[in-house]
């Protein structure tokens, strides 16, 4: 989940730059900024890299709260199934 909403961008997000940026090499140049549901929201302000996200530390005073967050996330099945 925090993928898509951090480091993946939403073509339907992108904002249209004022003006052309020059791109490396010959390709076209650059039109759109790209954008991610966590920019849209101004929860951040780029696109985070997967290592960015993945070496992400999370605050000991949200840890605290987890348990008042159960409700969100219901506890998953994880019985082995084995196929006939």
């Amino acid at each position: 989940m925090a993928y898509s909403h951090l480091v993946l961008p939403h073509r339907s997000l992108r904002q249209e730059l004022p003006c052309l940026e020059p791109t490396l090499g010959s390709g076209s140049p650059r039109r759109w900024l790209p954008r991610t549901p966590a920019m849209t929201a101004g929860i951040t302000d780029h696109v985070w890299t997967t290592t960015e996200l993945l070496s992400y530390r999370v605050p000991v005073w949200f840890l605290n709260q987890l348990s008042q967050l159960e409700y969100l996330f219901p506890a998953l099945n994880l019985e082995a199934h084995q196929g006939s």
